[in-house]
């Protein structure tokens, strides 16, 4: 259970910046892990306790928004590089690096919808970890991404846009994590008309 939490919460141990993570290798381990940690949790109240007394759901808040930072930083290098490139960019190669960092923002963005489902504890943990927030921040970063011209960063920013909304409507359904989560930004708000 402690090695799932440290592994999850690898990319905020070092900073409180989302845009501090270990190396791009780590990505694998953490969306692995976080997966593991969801798979866990979900509809065992036991272990979801056990998890919120370790820390989980701020690890998952955090390996949320250093996901979402570093799909924004990989997009701006590939723009970058097409605009190097004559408009010709490497997206097939990228799309291979992305798809752990996608897969730890998605199975991340489960789990804190999973933690704040069912439990006072969670719930509450959802709330003080900020964890509305930075679903809204995943809807809003999905519907920034859809705008590319590439297809597979529209897929991409689809599967996130579906669980943070999914994750969002399991936080809405509890008293408790919805009283504190209601504000929604407006970026937030345009992608949830978005989809």
């Amino acid at each position: 259970m402690l090695r799932l939490v440290g592994l999850a919460s690898s990319s905020t141990s070092s900073s409180t910046s989302p845009s501090s993570t270990s190396s791009s290798s780590s990505w694998p381990q953490r969306a692995e892990a976080v997966r593991a940690l969801k798979n866990d949790i979900i509809g065992n109240k036991g272990r979801k306790a056990a998890y919120v007394r370790l820390g989980a759901v701020q690890a998952l808040v955090g390996t949320l928004l250093a996901a979402l930072e570093e799909l924004r930083k990989r997009k701006k290098e590939e723009e970058e590089q097409a605009k190097k490139n004559g408009g010709d960019g490497n997206e097939d190669e990228d799309e291979g690096e992305n798809l752990s960092v996608v897969s730890a923002a998605v199975q991340a963005a489960a789990a804190i919808g999973s933690f704040a489902y069912g439990t006072a504890d969670g719930a509450a943990a959802v709330a003080a970890a900020g964890g509305g927030a930075a679903l809204f921040s995943a809807l809003a970063a999905a519907k920034a991404a859809s705008s590319s011209s590439n297809s597979s960063s529209s897929s991409v920013s689809l599967q996130i846009a579906v669980a943070a909304s999914r994750a969002l409507g399991l936080v809405f359904e509890s008293p408790l994590a919805s009283a504190r989560c209601a504000v929604a930004p407006l970026e937030a708000v345009e992608a949830l008309v978005w989809l």
